[in-house]
């Protein structure tokens, strides 16, 4: 099984969710041996003076509501041979047919315990066939003479794998459930078998995809196509709903599919209470600020008192200029301490449990955000991004918002170790909404007249006006001084998002 290294932590897979949300994900593996695992990730999000965001129109509680989290356990990795291995005593296969033999012979009652690796087999095995997929569009794509000869062997070994997974499953499955099986038992192991399905489904349909690339190729699809009817007819025989219709909108499908995603996903999502980290430092130093301020007006009267007993106009606007410049002394000093708590302390602190484990802690995290001034930015940073700017000098007249996202995250290794040990990371993914930033784009297509080059005459034609929005991800461990970098530029229109770019250090131009 593949064990994943602190080498490997900042993998930053980037990826397009919608049209309103890109998102990219961040592995921190467990650091044997050490009570905690502690990771910094900064992103500085470039916002273009187009798009008229600042701290005014776009103030940091609008960035916080377009930023999410979410943190879960980084699925095992195993091979299809690793999981029908009865050797393999942290494969989850061999763990339910455990627990059945368990349950029937001795009366034991593991139903928890079978549901539980159930749902690990369905995600562990969906990362197998994900990977499989990957590989025979390598082998596929290879110059090699070989290569195309190599995919049909790997997919027809991977067939046979996989066959064997699900017959062995379902196997297990007849056995557990019993007539006096409860039906929350005999609905959740349904739920689980009708997701497999799905999965295998989906993965034959994506390989079928890939070996049509490839000459003489039929043979291998026909093995496939022979996969995706079996699937279907079981989930028929079932009783499942999930069934996929032509000349249909497939509403309930999709919705169906999207539940079941969730339901056996699960086991790995974590739990994450989030709390406000900056009001209680908030609500003592405006008070101090407030008092500061009584004070200056205060000593101010007693002056006043002292040297001018008399009414006189000249007290009262002693009194009254005391009052004014006490108010602005009291905002004055509440700007100062709101600018010092933001450079100084997060602005949520967050606790990571497991719900699968009684809400057990396994770590937690620290996040603030602010609008940076482009002086006090990283050298590395703004180095990255003004890497291969051509528009650098024309810009320069219009100097980008700066928004700096940092986020501390502290994992407990041992405790997640006594009840877990075939996950060896977490995986934290970020999704970013750009809906804000569309508010102010012009129209997506405009049209500009050229010349043809073959009438020689002016033709109108269709051009399409985007925008950038540069993000810069750093990424270090705690206990190291070395930063990785990954350079995003999103394309935006007023539709949304029309792709996004990745760069690290070496590849960005």
């Amino acid at each position: 099984m593949s064990i994943i290294t602190a080498d490997e932590a900042f993998l930053g897979k980037i990826d397009v969710h919608d049209r309103l949300r890109f998102e990219t994900k961040f592995d921190y593996p467990f650091v044997e041996g050490e009570k905690q695992s502690r990771y910094v990730v900064e992103a500085y999000f470039f916002i273009p003076a187009s798009l008229q965001l600042n701290a005014h129109s776009y103030p940091i509680d609008d960035f916080y509501g377009d930023i999410k989290g979410y943190v879960r356990f980084k699925t095992p990795r195993m091979t299809l041979e690793q999981l029908l291995s009865d050797a393999n005593t942290l494969s989850p296969l061999k763990r339910i047919g455990d627990y059945v033999q368990d349950l029937v012979v001795h009366g034991r009652d593991r139903r928890e315990a079978i549901i539980y690796e159930s749902k690990m087999l369905v995600a562990i095995l969906r990362a197998a066939l994900r990977d499989v997929t990957l590989l025979i569009r390598k082998l596929a794509g290879a110059g090699h003479r070989s290569g195309p000869q190599d995919a049909r062997t790997v997919l027809h070994r991977a067939l046979e794998h996989t066959r064997e997974v699900i017959g062995t499953f379902r196997g297990h499955l007849q056995r557990a459930l019993s007539p006096v099986s409860s039906d929350e038992f005999r609905q959740s192991l349904n739920f689980i078998d009708e997701y497999l399905s799905l999965t295998v489904e989906s993965f034959a349909v994506l390989a079928c995809d890939e070996l049509e690339r490839i000459p003489d190729s039929t043979t291998s699809c026909d093995e496939l196509l022979a996969l995706i009817v079996q699937e279907r007819r079981h989930r028929e025989k079932r009783g499942y709903p999930s069934l996929p219709e032509p000349e249909t909108d497939n509403e309930q499908f999709i919705y169906r599919l999207s539940m079941l995603k969730k339901y056996v996903s699960s086991i790995l999502f974590l739990e994450i209470a989030r709390s406000s980290a900056r009001k209680k430092y908030e609500t003592t130093l405006f008070a101090i600020g407030a008092g500061l301020a009584m004070l200056f007006s205060t000593l101010v009267v007693f002056f006043a008192q002292s040297h001018l007993v008399r009414f006189s106009w000249a007290l009262v606007v002693v009194f009254v200029c005391s009052y004014m410049i006490k108010d602005r002394m009291k905002e004055y000093l509440r700007h100062t301490f709101d600018r010092f708590i933001s450079n100084h302390f997060c602005d949520f602190e967050t606790n990571i449990y497991d719900p699968n484990r009684n809400g057990h802690k396994l770590g937690s995290s620290r996040q603030r955000a602010l609008y940076l001034p482009a002086e006090e930015a990283p050298a590395d940073v703004m180095r990255l991004r003004n890497r291969g700017r051509t528009e650098l000098l024309v810009e320069r007249e219009f100097e980008e918002q700066i928004i700096r996202y940092q986020k501390q995250i502290v994992l407990l290794p041992q405790e997640l170790e006594e009840i877990h040990v075939r996950v060896r990371a977490v995986t934290d993914i970020i999704r970013f909404n750009v809906r804000h930033f569309l508010g102010n784009m012009d129209e997506p297509v405009k049209e500009v007249r050229i010349l043809d080059p073959e009438t020689h005459r002016p033709r109108v034609m269709p051009a399409s006006k985007v925008y950038h929005l540069n993000v810069i991800f750093r990424f270090r461990m705690a206990r190291d001084d070395h930063y990785t970098l990954k350079k995003l530029r999103v394309i935006l229109d007023r539709n949304g998002i029309k792709r996004v770019e990745a760069f690290d250090e070496a590849t960005a131009p």
